[in-house]
């Protein structure tokens, strides 16, 4: 995916010492270290001839393991000490074989320091390539959406494509799904175009799963509505056929309940107890573009509200079922 390198990449996983550095380990007396410091960090100019060709091509997932490996080798120096038991005799023996594999602390400092500047360089370029390469996986995933017959709608941060909106971070390469402007499938990683037709289809099949019976779907929608209804009659509130969304979402989840338990066991399983938010838009959609059980007195009319309404949180965004359709904002639910 990713050209090699020819020097910040690809030695990564060494850290060949300075002939200071080489002289002052003689000098402090620590010749014996020496040779096993340097098998530790230098890299074989073998390995080093091999990995600086610059026609070398290299994954992502190779390239950021060549970006760690230094870490790792510096990280095995110190386990060495960490992992001795100190309750056997031999503690004293293992101790001192495992501190002579340790570098010194300037020798260790560099190398953790070079380290990370290059793992740093790695990831920076990495991004750089995630984001170039997404807008053109971007654009092959819209085009093939507007071939297919689905309708596409651009927003400011990604599409409107059938029932699902996109959202990008096309910096990072980065892509989530809502419906009605709710989450339903979280940020994501995108390095290629079946990541993204991954998440659409896991996305599409979390719809499909939420969606109620229709013989649940218009019977709850009214029982629900007559509840609060009524509730709010006869506590006397104005305009008590007008109800407020949030108040009719918390009704039509117990009205659901209800209609499982009736007739069955009251240790019966339930099945659709679980509605977040983009559940209820969703089946709200559902119930309008199917007229489900709209018969003469079972009418319902979802209407929308002030911009006071809206501030304080008793919006609710429709039409995400069609592309094509503006989105719009309810606030009330009445009877028509």
């Amino acid at each position: 995916m990713i050209t090699c390198f020819r020097y910040a990449i690809a030695n990564l996983h060494s850290f060949v010492l300075r002939r200071s550095e080489r002289a002052q380990l003689k000098a402090d007396g620590n010749a014996t270290n020496g040779p096993i410091v340097l098998k530790q960090l230098q890299l074989s100019d073998d390995k080093q001839g091999k990995s600086m060709d610059a026609n070398v091509k290299l994954s992502e997932t190779e390239v950021l393991k060549e970006a760690i490996s230094q870490f790792n080798t510096l990280a095995k120096s110190l386990t060495g000490v960490t992992g001795v038991n100190l309750r056997i005799p031999q503690a004293l023996d293992e101790l001192e074989t495992a501190w002579q594999k340790i570098p010194t602390g300037t020798v260790f400092g560099e190398a953790l320091d070079e380290a990370r500047t290059k793992l740093i360089d790695a990831v920076t370029s990495l991004r750089k390539e995630r984001s170039q390469l997404f807008g053109r996986i971007e654009a092959d995933f819209i085009r093939a959406a507007r071939e297919s017959g689905t309708p596409t709608r651009e927003q400011n941060e990604g599409w409107r494509i059938g029932k699902l909106e996109f959202q990008f971070r096309r910096a990072t390469a980065m892509a989530r799904i809502l419906y009605n402007r709710e989450e339903i499938a979280g940020w994501k990683p995108i390095a290629e175009l079946e990541d993204l037709t991954k998440l659409q289809n896991a996305a599409l099949k979390t719809l499909s799963s939420a969606e109620l019976p229709p013989e649940i779907l218009g019977t709850a929608f009214w029982n629900a509505y007559k509840s609060e209804r009524d509730r709010r009659s006869a506590e006397g509130k104005t305009n008590s056929g007008l109800v407020p969304l949030p108040e009719f979402y918390r009704e039509l989840r117990s009205a659901i309940v209800r209609l499982e338990l009736d007739g069955q066991k009251p240790d019966r399983r339930l099945q659709y107890t679980d509605m977040p938010r983009w559940k209820f838009l969703y089946n709200l959609d559902q119930y309008r573009a199917q007229g489900i059980l709209k018969t003469p007195d079972r009418r319902l009319n979802f209407q929308t509200g002030s911009q006071q309404d809206v501030q304080r949180g008793m919006g609710c965004t429709i039409n995400g079922l069609d592309a094509s359709q503006d989105y719009k904002v309810v606030c009330y639910v009445t009877e028509v």
